[in-house]
């Protein structure tokens, strides 16, 4: 056979691994780690009731219930004709930066709709708007009349809102109507 300038004679020893010392088991044997060798969803369950703890004390607040019975879907308007209702038949409070309007149900608890239109901003922006509504109207649904129907539409000026500026108008808007209603 010919061997031509390109090819060449090539060993075929096997280069032994490394070892690192991050790899090496508390007996010192290569390995899984401990960490790694605990179950998927204990330490998940772990990981994320620690972190959620932490970042509540950090920011000093109290920590919210978590769980899907706190906004159920019955606490929701969900179809057109029940915007449309609303809209057009309810009592209108206006703030800097949304218009609350309210009215009398016959459901056995208080619904929200929110609005948010593309003038406010972007899908990030009006995302994390309704989030903040929903999660004021969450906190403050115990103190609204329990057969009222809710919808909050945000003006542009809504988008630069912190949470509390947004509790604060709202839960303004929504007191009022209680008092007024009765």
């Amino acid at each position: 056979m010919e061997q031509t300038d390109y090819e060449k004679n090539l060993s075929t020893e096997q280069h032994q691994a490394e070892t690192y010392a991050r790899f090496l088991s508390q007996n010192g044997i290569p390995g899984r780690t401990q960490r790694s060798q605990t179950s998927k969803g204990k330490r998940a369950e772990k990981t994320h009731g620690d972190r959620t703890t932490e970042a509540a004390s950090n920011l000093g607040q109290p920590m919210l219930p978590t769980g899907r019975g706190e906004f159920p879907k019955t606490a929701r308007l969900r179809k057109r004709l029940e915007f449309v209702t609303l809209t057009r038949s309810g009592e209108k409070a206006r703030t800097p930066n949304f218009v609350v309007i309210t009215r009398d149900s016959d459901r056995c608890e208080a619904r929200l709709g929110v609005t948010v239109s593309s003038k406010v901003g972007n899908a990030v922006v009006r995302n994390r708007v309704k989030r903040l509504i929903r999660e004021c109207f969450r906190r403050c649904r115990h103190e609204i009349i329990p057969h009222r129907d809710v919808l909050i539409i945000a003006r542009k000026g809504a988008a630069d809102l912190s949470f509390p500026e947004v509790t604060r108008e709202i839960r303004g808007c929504l007191l009022r109507g209680r008092s007024c209603s009765r």
